[in-house]
């Protein structure tokens, strides 16, 4: 409710206001403000706001230039921890940071999801479990690059644009390590040794692996830094608005995709002569202990009372 302009342009209009009311008779009465009511000028909120039907206060505030806004949040939250709230008051960061919370909760999810489909997909194609495991451990290694980068341009993780990135780079190390493997086992049928097979397969597919990962590099380039050509002027620009947006994004991408490229053609062709090593091992010594096992029997079938028996007059 509020009064009309005239009865609340002074004071005294307002303490002069008339308030109707039954008393205990049931008779209506009528008595002005200033006798029930000290009326006084004081100061009062511009506007109240709720949040599922509570009072909420909102403060905001902007991180100044070369500070990190979550660096700055965690300023805050340390100093608040010691602030003694009045009772039935409560302090809750939302904005921003409740935004990289979601976004980050979302992207956790994705990301894991998106390794299961990966590593069931694997699975079905190779018909075997030890290589996807490898080609999976690739793509984990795969983020010391991400992280290198960062570090390189002094860059914090941004939780939904460098998550973007490690996704979409899952997706290029995996397409990348299943063209090794897959020759691998091929070279696998023809009987050449492990060590050959690393050998050949490291040298026929260092081609289509590095191309893979130089053009996706040299695509991500212009996009990440800036680069491009506006067709209006025909003239080159450099640092561009969106620069920055991309930037992190496009910088996992690209140092993630190199130091990947390293593990596909040198670390990837080891893992695989390990374990296939490794499960020739304990074939033969499964092998060796069922038919040393056989032969035993075969040497205690005499005794078996089953076995018939010559006599002799």
């Amino acid at each position: 409710m509020r009064l009309r302009k005239d009865q609340r342009s002074s004071e005294d209009a307002l303490k002069n206001l008339v308030i109707i009311f039954n008393n205990q008779n049931g008779k209506t009465l009528s008595v002005p403000l200033s006798s029930v009511a000290n009326v006084y000028i004081d100061r009062g909120p511009g506007a109240i706001r709720r949040k599922d039907l509570n009072r909420v206060i909102t403060v905001t505030a902007n991180a100044a230039d070369g500070f990190n806004a979550n660096a700055v949040l965690d300023s805050v939250k340390a100093k608040l921890t010691s602030y003694q709230l009045p009772q039935g008051h409560s302090i809750s960061f939302t904005g921003q940071s409740q935004e990289q919370e979601d976004a980050s909760n979302f992207l956790g999810k994705a990301f894991g999801i998106a390794i299961l489909l990966i590593f069931l997909i694997l699975v079905i194609q190779f018909n075997s479990v030890s290589q996807p495991f490898i080609i999976m451990s690739a793509v984990i290694i795969s983020l010391v690059g991400v992280f290198i980068g960062l570090l390189a341009f002094k860059m914090p993780f941004g939780i939904v644009m460098t998550g973007i990135g490690v996704i979409s780079l899952a997706g290029v190390v995996v397409n990348n390590n299943i063209v090794l493997i897959d020759y691998m086992n091929l070279l696998k049928q023809r009987d050449m040794s492990l060590k050959e097979i690393a050998k050949y397969a490291g040298i026929r597919r260092f081609r289509p692996v590095t191309l893979t990962a130089v053009t996706t590099i040299l695509g991500l380039i212009p996009l990440s830094f800036g680069f491009g050509f506006d067709i209006y002027t025909g003239s080159f620009v450099f640092g561009g608005e969106s620069a920055e947006f991309w930037k992190s994004m496009g910088i996992a991408v690209i140092f993630g995709l190199g130091f990947a490229t390293f593990l596909t053609l040198i670390l990837v062709p080891v893992f695989f002569m390990v374990w296939e090593e490794l499960g020739g091992a304990l074939k033969a010594t499964f092998s060796f202990r069922s038919n040393k096992g056989d032969i035993e029997k075969k040497q205690d079938g005499g005794n078996d009372p089953k076995t018939p028996y010559i006599y002799k007059d």
